[in-house]
């Protein structure tokens, strides 16, 4: 998204609340962060709670493990006041995401060694 279409929706908030999008593009994820610390500084917001997710290690093997990583060296170097939040997995999207975990018989989340028995 342009950062500006988000300054008008951005510039009657003191703190943002950021929740990093579903993709699961590293890329598409560091993009669309500094497209958010963008339209923040236009719009004069220098407060962030940053919801991140405890996968954040560099030997994690999951797929967003090096976005969770980056994010707050980024907001570091942002010069603005945040708090990052590390949430559990939303298990939510589990259910209706089952029968695809079962189709692949194996798991993208960051989990320990799994041994599915049939």
């Amino acid at each position: 998204m342009n950062p500006q279409t988000m300054v008008p929706v951005f510039e009657p908030i003191d703190v943002l609340v950021y929740i990093p999008s579903k993709t699961y593009n590293n890329v598409q994820r560091v993009q669309e962060l500094e497209n958010v610390l963008s339209a923040m500084k236009s719009a004069n917001i220098n407060q962030m709670v940053f919801v991140s997710f405890y996968a954040d290690q560099e030997n994690n093997p999951f797929t967003m493990s090096g976005y969770y990583g980056y994010a707050p060296r980024r907001l570091a170097a942002a010069g603005i006041n945040y708090a990052v939040l590390k949430n559990a997995l939303y298990a939510d999207p589990l259910i209706p995401y089952l029968p695809e975990l079962i189709k692949r018989q194996a798991l993208i989340y960051p989990v320990g060694h799994l041994v599915i028995k049939k």
